[in-house]
């Protein structure tokens, strides 16, 4: 099942919180949680893929997996999500990102470098629609 409440505990009442994809600034009204890779493609509930979203926004990328367009130009904004969720949950952040880039040693970079690898793979197998913002 969709598990949001520690990514939605985690972004909730940050008043410096914008949408990771539109950069519009988050409230509590408009916050959504977006699962980079879409539930409905890899059932994944990891604090990585879970980033906060202006829920037009998320609503509008649906079941969509990001372009390479749209994850370069946002790669700040994802980075500085991870902060975030690595800071206040480092254990849990630490091993779930360990499991999908497969070893102990990595930084927020490289992670990116990989779930940017696993959108453009995922995409491939599964022809999902694509969402560039």
């Amino acid at each position: 099942a969709r598990e949001q409440a520690a990514a939605r505990a985690l972004f909730a009442g940050r008043t410096d919180l914008r949408c990771v994809w539109s950069d519009t600034p988050l409230r509590t009204g408009n916050l959504d949680i977006d699962h980079v890779i879409p539930f409905a493609l890899w059932r994944n509930n990891d604090l990585w893929n879970l980033l906060p979203a202006d829920r037009k926004v998320n609503g509008r990328k649906s079941d969509a997996l990001p372009t390479a367009a749209l994850l370069r130009r946002r790669r700040d904004a994802i980075l500085r999500c991870w902060e975030v969720g690595r800071a206040a949950m480092e254990p849990r952040f630490r091993r779930e990102a360990d499991a999908l880039v497969g070893r102990a040693a990595w930084d927020l970079p490289a992670l990116f470098d990989v779930v940017a690898e696993c959108v453009e793979v995922t995409a491939l197998q599964t022809g999902s629609l694509r969402f560039d913002g």
